[in-house]
């Protein structure tokens, strides 16, 4: 197995993050040492996560292996992988090495954002990739998400790091019948983002535009989305 662990170093958010990716690589090792490698399937594993973090914060992680690295050490090829364009958990160095006999190597990513996304970092070893999940967020009120036509999609809330002792209730509306959002959203108090559900009717028309406004703590926050047929 191949996984980092990392906390995201900000007191609110609550609970340390661990974004865990699994993967193989055998480059670099002896030609013996490869294909004792390649034939490991331990080596493999799926990915699992539990992290957030706002725009600046630092992820320190760990990087490890499911049993100690192989004469030569492993290089594991690090990717930030965001699946938006508004967002990702970057890396310092685009790869880190494993040494041999050991099953951990240190790795630290950095939260860029402008809006709320689900990033996807993950450990590469050349026969496969796993990926995780951890949602990065801008240090404002924000949100993002999309809007199928006739399903009901995921939108990502963030509160930037503004304190909240009791939970922040948002407040949110939608121009366009048709499409509900949540009349409020409560990112809990030792959070900074928060999930929700949209709905879209399916008689809506195609690439309608759609203003979603949210409100909390004196601000408001309108941006504008639009619907798309489902693939």
């Amino acid at each position: 197995m191949t996984h980092i662990t990392g906390s995201v170093a900000r007191r609110r958010l609550g609970r340390a993050g661990t974004v865990a990716v699994a993967a193989v690589l055998v480059a670099g090792l002896t030609p013996a040492a490869a294909a004792a490698a390649a034939d490991e399937p331990p080596y493999v594993s799926s990915s699992t996560v539990s992290s957030a973090a706002v725009d600046g914060d630092v992820v320190d992680g760990t990087v490890e292996l499911l049993r100690p690295a192989p004469p030569g050490g492993i290089a594991v090829a690090l990717w930030p992988n965001s699946t938006y364009e508004y967002g990702a958990l970057a890396l310092d160095e685009l790869w880190v090495v494993v040494p041999a006999g050991r099953s951990q190597a240190k790795v630290r990513l950095r939260a860029r954002a402008e809006r709320p996304v689900l990033a996807q970092p993950s450990a590469d070893l050349g026969t496969s990739r796993a990926f995780a999940d951890a949602v990065v967020a801008p240090d404002a009120l924000s949100f993002n998400g999309d809007l199928p036509l006739g399903q009901t999609a995921p939108w990502l809330l963030g509160v930037g790091r503004a304190a909240h002792p009791g939970g922040a209730v948002v407040t949110l509306s939608s121009d366009t019948p048709g499409v509900s959002v949540p009349a409020t959203v409560t990112v809990p108090a030792d959070r900074a983002t928060a999930g929700f559900p949209v709905a879209v009717a399916a008689d809506v028309a195609p690439w309608t535009t759609v203003t979603v406004t949210a409100s909390w703590n004196g601000t408001t926050v309108s941006t504008a989305f639009f619907t798309y047929p489902p693939a």
